[in-house]
């Protein structure tokens, strides 16, 4: 954008979004005087609550943005001595609390290093880091029984990494009820329900809206007056 001639200001938190005679003023601009005709809100869905509180146009988004909710992913390393290895470089489980085991010993890492990956944990069922160990080695003992502990494991939780799909779960859409408003994000609804292309794919769908409307705008306006 900023190679493009357009101003681009970092480090300037927004404290609202108000809208004034068909154009948004953002609360917290150093410019002051400066008005929008639009407005893409790429933020986590409890800024956006925020910066949204004023329009009463928008109460069901809100409501919407009340009802989701993320969840945590972990990941736990083991360090075992250097014969330990897996029958793959990545093993997929089925019936125990660790997703897939990764031989990172395989892929050019320290030998004997496992990686155990547990799915996404609802906020307030997360498991202490000594159970995660546990069940991590537990899934170890499958390919290697009588495994002796691990001689060190660190835990990696990666807070807010995904969307809860609960059911019923109601995601926004790109369009708002407010004109000239649209949303980006991982919890946008699109064709996909993975959260990083849902955020990439809402950011281009609203950047099209934004391009279709400036068409709009630049073909109805007489020469010179736009």
């Amino acid at each position: 954008l900023f190679r493009q001639g357009n101003p681009v200001r970092t480090a300037t938190p927004l404290n609202r979004i108000r809208h004034d005679r068909g154009q948004f003023k953002l609360d917290g601009d150093d410019d002051r005087d400066s008005r929008f005709r639009h407005v893409i809100l790429a933020t986590a869905p409890c800024q956006a609550l925020e910066l949204l509180s004023e329009f009463d146009e928008l109460t069901l988004l809100r409501e919407q943005l009340q009802q989701v909710v993320y969840v945590s992913i972990a990941t736990v390393h083991l360090g075992y001595e250097e014969e330990v290895r897996l029958p793959a470089p990545m093993v997929h489980l089925a019936g125990s609390p660790v997703s897939r085991l990764i031989d990172l010993g395989q892929t050019g890492n320290e030998a004997g290093t496992i990686a155990a990956l547990f799915p996404a944990q609802a906020r307030g069922t997360d498991l202490s880091h000594d159970e995660l160990v546990l069940l991590a080695h537990q899934a170890m003992e499958k390919f290697h029984p009588r495994l002796a502990p691990p001689h060190r494991s660190r835990v990696f939780v990666e807070e807010r990494a995904t969307l809860a799909y609960t059911p019923g779960l109601m995601r926004p859409r790109t369009i708002t009820p407010l004109r000239n408003l649209f949303l980006a994000g991982d919890y946008v609804e699109t064709s996909s329900s993975n959260g990083l292309e849902s955020a990439v794919r809402s950011g281009r769908m609203a950047a099209r809206h934004v391009l279709r409307n400036l068409e709009k705008k630049s073909a109805s306006v007489m020469p010179g007056e736009f």
